[in-house]
């Protein structure tokens, strides 16, 4: 009869956590990530009542 056995070779290199492979995933990252900017109030006021002003512009039944 034929020796079936089959023999499992030891992992090459050093092992890591499971923490370590979790960031070892390379994730997909936009294109255009995300910043956040620090505003004034008044800054913030102003874009807020800017953008109002575009919305206000535009005529109804326009998406």
């Amino acid at each position: 009869m034929t020796d079936m056995t089959i023999e499992r070779k030891p992992p090459s290199g050093p092992r890591r956590t499971a923490q370590e492979a979790w960031e070892a995933i390379a994730l997909p990252t936009p294109a255009h990530p995300h910043v956040a900017v620090e505003v004034s109030r008044d800054s913030a006021l102003e874009l807020a009542a800017a953008v109002q002003r575009v919305l206000a512009a535009v005529p109804e039944g326009v998406e």
